[in-house]
């Protein structure tokens, strides 16, 4: 496994210069995180409402940045290093300098407007996906510009993923899976949650340590919700000293992120002897996770995957507990395009990268999920392995 290469550059590069012929762009300024990586390659660390970035992309398929000097020396060490997708880099500052006259924080907007002009752009028509507070006073300072929101255009850039994205995808997903089978040595009743959450982070950390040295592993959210508690697919909000209930289902979540895509790998587990009623939730649970999966095939309706969960779990007479959409899309973010699985029946295409995590929450009981990645595919793939079945579920 390595970092991506410049062959997903250009697949992504390609992408984004047909939004552009799309929306009749000259170019891009794309200030949001997730962009701003997909752009570049390279995932900002700081807040942009305090310390705004922006990536531009134009027509001829140069990519110029604006950033922070917070970030200039992680950006050139991954310059140097060739992960980081960049012709140039400019920073400014929020401190004077003594040796480098770089420009300050306020002169932000003037920085940006000269960067345009010196890339030909003053009176160009750019597409953006949002206008940061600091990029609407660009107008000021070039009349003849266009900031236009290309959001419709853009999100389908990130749908179809390359091969070694998918590649990245499906490492992550062993290593979340990886992970499960930890959770289900290490769970016991009465055990506190949080630090069961951070025994099994920490020795997941060491095991993508001895599989991908040196590489860009990151924990983005471990966490177990034990009985009731688990109602709130996110939690409570009352975790500290919460501890793993005897006779519950305790709902575990990994998600990590290896090289810059993200993975969600979610299993219900039944600790001790848990009733019939946690016994048939988890089951129907299951199936519809199952349901959903399989309806993961290309061509097929988007939508459908929603439909097919959704169907299982009002037949078993559980409607009424649904919560949210059965799953969205998975890639730079834990949260990716497509967002919309509910309502859209356009046509599901090869190699999109999808979550299917349909939720059963019964307020005083617990939540009931399954939660799996899968590329579509004539035959859907699945790429989380961690086992479903009731017996591995169970926890003496």
């Amino acid at each position: 496994m390595s970092f991506l290469s410049t062959e997903v550059r250009s697949h992504r590069l390609a992408k984004l210069q047909h939004v552009m012929d799309a929306a009749r762009l000259d170019a891009l300024a794309l200030s949001g995180v997730e962009w701003f990586e997909f752009a570049t390659n390279h995932n900002i660390t700081v807040g942009g409402w305090e310390r705004p970035y922006v990536v531009v992309l134009t027509r001829d398929g140069r990519c110029v940045a604006l950033m922070h000097d917070l970030s200039s020396v992680r950006a050139n060490h991954a310059l140097h290093s060739g992960r980081m997708w960049l012709d140039q880099a400019h920073y400014y500052a929020e401190v004077p300098h003594v040796t480098q006259r770089r420009p300050l924080l306020p002169l932000w907007a003037e920085t940006l407007a000269a960067l345009l002009q010196q890339l030909g752009l003053a009176a160009a028509r750019i597409g953006v996906d949002a206008i940061p507070a600091p990029m609407q006073r660009l107008g000021q300072m070039l009349p003849e510009l266009k900031l236009l929101p290309a959001g419709r255009w853009l999100r389908d850039a990130r749908l179809v993923k390359h091969a070694e994205e998918l590649a990245l995808l499906r490492a992550a997903a062993s290593l979340s899976d990886w992970a499960m089978a930890r959770y289900r040595s290490e769970i016991r009743p009465g055990r506190n949650l949080q630090e069961l959450d951070h025994t099994v982070a920490a020795q997941t950390c060491v095991e993508a340590g001895r599989r991908f040295p040196g590489e860009d592993f990151q924990i983005l959210r471990f966490m177990s919700l034990s009985g009731p508690a688990s109602a709130a697919a996110h939690g409570d909000a009352s975790q500290s000293g919460a501890t793993v209930l005897a006779d519950k289902a305790t709902v575990t979540i990994c998600n990590v992120r290896l090289n810059g895509m993200s993975m969600e790998n979610q299993r219900t587990f039944a600790v001790g002897c848990v009733d019939e009623t946690t016994r048939q939730l988890m089951r129907v649970a299951l199936e519809s996770n199952e349901a959903g999966l399989r309806a993961a095939c290309t061509g097929a309706p988007l939508a459908g995957i929603d439909e097919a969960s959704l169907d299982v779990i009002s037949r078993a007479g559980y409607g009424q507990h649904v919560l949210h959409r059965t799953g969205h899309g998975i890639g730079v973010g834990t949260h990716e395009y497509p967002e919309d699985m509910a309502f859209n029946t356009r046509p599901l295409l090869e190699h999109e990268a999808i979550i299917v995590e349909p939720g059963i929450y019964v307020p005083g009981l617990g939540g009931f999920r399954y939660v799996d990645g899968v590329i579509v595919g004539a035959e859907p793939e699945r790429v989380t392995h961690a086992p479903k079945d009731f017996a591995s579920m169970c926890i003496a």
